[in-house]
């Protein structure tokens, strides 16, 4: 059963134009960036005023790029998977035909993962493309030399790890008010102003602000450097967390944020 749901729920997920029209936005917004980015230094990189090194940089300023962005792609897609028949009580024609509340949870989770690893993949390959044909079409050609190519999946995979705690919140948003809306709202305002300001407490309690999901996905982020074959290794003040530490507190958090939503689901009242 659980695998006919994640199939149900994958299929619904592909049939969404919100989730083409993110992935059309997201072309939209790496192509800009990449053509102003080098329409603005085509004539510096002529005269030899500017190295703009290869790909390995362009694919790390574009992670980086989508790192700052993805939050409002991860909230929407994960409130739409989630919730996105609360409202209208879409939810009971689920739990009328017996399918368990858990299991239904669990592949709505399941799918939330999938899309934010195809999300993160399909980024890489748009910041590789369009700044390879930004190069092409500004500078007259591209070089890739200093790209380690068995560096791109280990990044891939830092990155989609970065968002599973934002991903599980928005689940548990979603599940908490039954809105999606609030749910993609909350997990942005948590991301995009909570986490600022408890940032600021760093100094009193330094432990629990090293388990902020921002603070944990920047050790990751750190380590992408590795792409550039040429670049030094990158070492964070000894305050923060190792990098096997941050990966598995992002588990934990995971488990732990899912596993409140599913105990919450699971005790709701959705009759009448």
């Amino acid at each position: 059963m659980f695998l006919r749901l994640l199939s149900i729920e994958i299929r619904k997920l592909f049939k969404h134009p919100i989730l083409w029209l993110e992935f059309a936005s997201l072309v939209l917004i790496i192509a800009a960036y990449f053509a102003a980015r080098y329409a603005l230094m085509v004539t510096s990189v002529r005269n030899g005023l500017v190295n703009t090194h290869g790909l390995e940089l362009d694919l790390q300023i574009g992670l980086g790029l989508f790192s700052f962005l993805s939050i409002l792609f991860y909230a929407t897609t994960t409130a739409l998977i989630s919730a996105y028949d609360f409202p209208e009580r879409g939810i009971q024609i689920w739990l009328t035909r017996g399918v368990p509340r858990r299991l239904l949870m669990l592949a709505r989770l399941a799918v939330t993962l999938l899309f934010g690893l195809l999300l993160v993949s399909f980024a890489v390959a748009v910041i590789l493309g369009m700044a390879a044909l930004a190069r092409v079409v500004f500078l007259g050609g591209y070089t890739a030399k200093d790209l380690d190519w068995a560096q791109v999946l280990p990044a891939i995979l830092r990155v989609f790890w970065a968002s599973l705690p934002y991903q599980a919140l928005t689940v548990l948003f979603g599940v908490s008010s039954r809105s999606p809306l609030f749910a993609a709202g909350g997990t942005l305002v948590f991301r995009t102003v909570l986490e600022n300001l408890l940032v600021g407490l760093a100094d009193r309690f330094p432990t629990l602000i090293n388990l902020l999901p921002s603070r944990l996905g920047l050790i990751l982020q750190i380590n992408t450097y590795q792409l550039d074959r040429t670049a030094k290794a990158v070492t964070l003040d000894k305050h923060f967390l190792t990098e096997p530490q941050s990966v598995l507190a992002i588990g934990a958090l995971f488990i732990f944020v899912s596993g409140i939503s599913l105990v919450i689901f699971s005790r709701q009242d959705w009759g009448g």
